[in-house]
């Protein structure tokens, strides 16, 4: 069996959609899959992605994706990115022709799926969609969106979604009758030895957040949460780590209020410092509208810290309110706030809900249940391929 993942992003970005691209690449070839790697090339002057390299058998494919439509108010530019994405379409319909590809699998529905869609009848291979969070979220409030996510339902050969909450939307708001819940995974043991591979970018014993930098995210509902905090009298740092259009409003707001010794920001940071930072925390703080499966609450739970996060998306899918962490309603920031102070003044305590993390994710949320979940997926399509699960 031939696979393609197709993850435009995969070398410009660093979240989670790219963190579960990268893992499955890597144990699907270790289990004897032809596996590709379908990519945008990035604009930026450092492309690589800062994950550790991927294993030399997957092999790796990369054209211009860029999105034509993100530049309709810039009509020369739009011009341009319109050919050079129908060059990257037709170039990339080739190396699929070529490369006899068998099913490809789009993590998170952007415009691309439209021409896969159109290739999958024409070149016959088999078509895997996941849902992993802001597609719906968007679709939700977007037509054009939400057209792309009719359409994904409709001619996909199988769609899953990383969260149960994700599988009742898309049921209740566009009729899918069978998306699967596959969550997404994480590797505790290899997460600790990357953990431990450096020294950490943050002091001991603080809180943190880790993420994108974007309006989803909420970071000035965070970053005012944590301030209010300071004024109860919170002895603890705020480390945020990350990136994003954001990051400007996140320094002015962070400078209003005169705390950037308490409220530090450290911008993107490898993966390996990541955890290694995850890992001397004391707790992880979250403030989104809106959640898949993130892989920094996995990463959490694995490295033994507790999560403190609004109820939303599928977080409750894998934290459970008052035994790994706490959850509070989205808009409830006095609730946001108590939670925090609970954990900064009580060690103890953070200690004994971290430390029921690694259970927490045993099982489902294990890189190894979830690769397997989406090998019987392919051979249930496949049925004249080889054994791949064995």
């Amino acid at each position: 069996m031939r696979l393609a993942l197709w993850c435009t992003s995969y070398f410009s970005s660093l979240g989670g959609a790219e963190k579960v691209v990268h893992d499955l690449l890597n144990r699907f070839a270790a289990r004897g899959m032809e596996t590709y790697l379908i990519a945008g090339k990035s604009e930026r002057s450092c492309p690589a992605n800062r994950h550790a390299p991927l294993g030399p058998a997957v092999r790796v494919y990369q054209n211009s994706f860029w999105n034509p439509f993100d530049y309709l108010r810039r009509p020369h530019v739009f011009v341009l990115r319109f050919f050079q994405y129908v060059t990257a379409a037709i170039e990339v319909g080739f190396f699929l022709r070529k490369s006899k590809i068998d099913v490809v699998h789009l993590h998170f529905v952007s415009f691309d799926v439209l021409l896969l869609i159109v290739y999958k009848y024409l070149l016959r291979y088999k078509l895997v969609i996941t849902f992993a969070g802001s597609d719906v979220h968007l679709a939700a409030k977007d037509n054009w969106a939400g057209l792309k996510v009719r359409l994904a339902l409709r001619h996909a050969d199988r769609v899953t979604a990383v969260s149960r909450d994700l599988c009742a939307s898309l049921t209740a708001v566009f009729g899918a009758r069978h998306a699967l819940h596959i969550p997404n995974g994480v590797d505790c043991n290899r997460l600790k030895k990357l953990a431990a591979s450096c020294l950490p970018p943050v002091d001991g014993d603080h809180l943190i957040y880790c993420g994108r930098l974007t309006p989803v995210k909420r970071l000035p509902f965070l970053i005012d949460a944590f301030y209010q905090c300071l004024r109860r009298g919170c002895d603890r740092k705020l480390y945020i780590i990350g990136d994003g259009e954001d990051a400007p409003r996140v320094n002015a707001l962070i400078a209003s209020y005169g705390v950037e010794n308490s409220i530090i920001t450290l911008g993107a940071l490898p993966h390996e410092q990541v955890l290694s930072a995850i890992s001397h925390s004391r707790c992880l703080l979250l403030a989104s509208s809106n959640e898949g499966c993130p892989m920094v609450v996995l990463e959490s739970f694995a490295l033994g810290k507790p999560v403190i996060a609004p109820d939303v998306g599928g977080l409750k899918d894998v934290l459970i309110h008052g035994e790994n962490g706490y959850l509070y309603p989205a808009d409830r920031q006095d609730l946001f706030c108590d939670s925090i102070m609970r954990v900064v003044e009580n060690g103890t305590l953070a200690g004994f809900l971290g430390a029921k993390g690694p259970a927490s994710i045993a099982g489902k949320f294990e890189l190894d249940a979830v690769t397997e979940n989406y090998c019987q997926i392919y051979e249930s399509m496949n049925s004249t391929s080889r054994s791949i699960c064995a």
